[in-house]
């Protein structure tokens, strides 16, 4: 191989690779050429932030009940057992599954 690329005149690095004289130059007039465009698009996708907590602020307050304690260790695995294998209610002849799914 010669130590210039036949095509384009310019000698090779270490690399093999071809170095381009003033790419630095090209990269940043193109940073300046489209960077204005960038700022402005930003920060406008998901609305403005004036109405942020709207839905909370509306929701009413309601405090806690109390509830009874959970069992805890060997009782809540006896709980376990029997809510699954025991209080068994069959939908259709199935076991009713996944709620949440649409």
């Amino acid at each position: 191989m010669s130590e210039t690329e036949p095509l384009l005149g310019t000698p090779k690095n270490a690399w093999g690779s071809v170095s381009i004289p003033n790419e630095g130059a090209v990269a940043r007039d193109h940073f300046h050429e489209t960077s204005n465009s960038l700022l402005t698009a930003q920060g406008k996708v998901h609305g403005s932030l004036a109405r942020a907590g709207k839905v909370k602020s509306q929701t009413p307050k309601v405090d806690k009940q109390e509830k009874p304690k959970q069992p805890k260790g060997r009782a809540y695995t006896r709980l376990l057992y029997t809510k699954r294998f025991i209080n068994v209610t069959l939908v259709n002849g199935k076991r009713k599954a996944n709620s949440n799914s649409a």
